[in-house]
């Protein structure tokens, strides 16, 4: 009986791992198909778990597919593209958050912030192509204003405006560091 159960729990153990990419897909899809309807269902108020995730894969991938345009260092540069595509939506939704709490009156949690730009990591399965990178990034800060206007109530307005200023405070911080990364 014992080794019956544990087939079982290693079998649904196994489907759980087999069956997440197939969730990831279907997120993917109904971000870039109908980014509406999959921001109508999130809460405000709520982390949502698989959203890291997505993000990681998400980002595995455009550190992959990127390291194929490098001349040299392969390795070298997938791993800088993959901190940078998993580490900067920690970032801006930081940023984001602090913006967020005078504009919107605390009315989104840190965690949410952070959903919503792991989900609008999306954009990394196209920020790779060439000529395109610069697009998906206007398609990113859209979804998570998208995602605050759906999901938080907040007025289309009032959601780009929190964005604006939190890509100029971004903007701000890369002008004073930016010469103190060169010096280094």
């Amino acid at each position: 009986m014992k080794i019956f159960c544990g087939t079982i729990s290693s079998e649904s153990a196994r489907s759980k791992w087999i069956d997440r990419p197939r969730q990831m897909l279907r997120i993917a899809v109904r971000l870039i198909l109908h980014p509406g309807d999959f921001f109508s269902g999130m809460d405000a108020h709520r982390h949502d778990e698989k959203a890291i995730l997505f993000l990681l894969l998400c980002s595995l991938v455009n550190a992959s597919v990127t390291a194929l345009y490098a001349g040299e260092r392969h390795a070298t540069i997938a791993g800088i593209a993959f901190v940078n595509a998993f580490l900067s939506p920690f970032f801006l939704a930081f940023l984001l958050y602090l913006v967020a709490l005078i504009l919107c009156n605390r009315l989104f949690s840190f965690g949410f912030l952070i959903s919503l730009m792991a989900y609008a990591g999306v954009t990394l399965l196209f920020a790779w192509i060439p000529g395109v990178g610069w697009i998906s990034g206007i398609w990113m800060f859209f979804l998570v204003g998208l995602g605050m206007v759906k999901a938080g109530g907040v007025s289309p307005a009032k959601a780009f405006t929190a964005l604006a200023c939190t890509v100029l405070v971004f903007l701000l911080i890369v002008r004073i560091l930016g010469p103190l990364a060169g010096s280094i």
